[in-house]
């Protein structure tokens, strides 16, 4: 008897382990998934962004033609993507957002009003009050940069903040600190508005 209730013991012991890692390869696996269809997204997103002129997001105007590129948000025109719904140019707003003792990617978006023609195109400030979605959760901190060479810079380099008044960055980086325990730990990346042409 006891050598079965030993046997026992461990049979259970090893069908813990088993399912352990089991269920921690399954949502690394579904992690990757939403990483994957995140970084699709925001290719085709980020690839359409432009300046806007003509236009203006409600409720307010700033002075940075659509763009406005920060070290923890990132906001900009473009056209809305058929997975969002309907058709027009709107203004978008990408961040990370505390959610509980992590943080959130999130997208949020707004559509455009008509302004006076010449009126300057503001940021997407105020497009989380219309409406977002979490592109990854449960991550650990976000950070952007952009690339490209101002009026005053002999050579390209990588920025901290980016004005649309300078034109398009050449590139975008992205860089995901991801969870504790999951593997890699962080990562880079880079997308390239499509109608830029810094450094040209």
């Amino acid at each position: 008897m006891g050598v079965l209730s030993l046997m026992a013991v461990l049979l259970l012991g090893g069908m813990r382990l088993g399912l352990s890692i089991w269920e921690s390869g399954d949502e690394q696996q579904s992690f990757e998934h939403r990483l994957e269809r995140a970084d699709g997204f925001l290719r085709q997103l980020l690839g359409e962004s432009s300046i806007a002129l003509g236009q203006a997001p409600a409720p307010q105007a700033a002075s940075d033609w659509g763009f406005r590129g920060a070290p923890a948000a990132l906001s900009f025109t473009a056209p809305l993507p058929y997975q969002l719904g309907s058709a027009g140019r709107y203004v978008f707003e990408l961040a990370g957002h505390h959610a509980g003792h992590g943080v959130d990617l999130v997208l949020a978006w707004n559509r455009m009003t008509s302004a006076p023609m010449g009126a300057p195109a503001g940021a997407a400030g105020g497009a989380a009050a219309a409406n977002q979605t979490v592109l990854l959760a449960d991550i650990r901190a976000v950070h952007f940069a952009y690339f490209g060479r101002l009026p005053s810079e002999a050579a390209m380099r990588w920025h901290e903040d980016w004005s649309g008044l300078n034109g398009l960055p050449a590139l975008i980086r992205l860089e995901i600190v991801l969870a504790h325990g999951r593997l890699p730990d962080r990562m880079t990346l880079y997308y390239a508005p499509r109608l830029s042409i810094n450094g040209a």
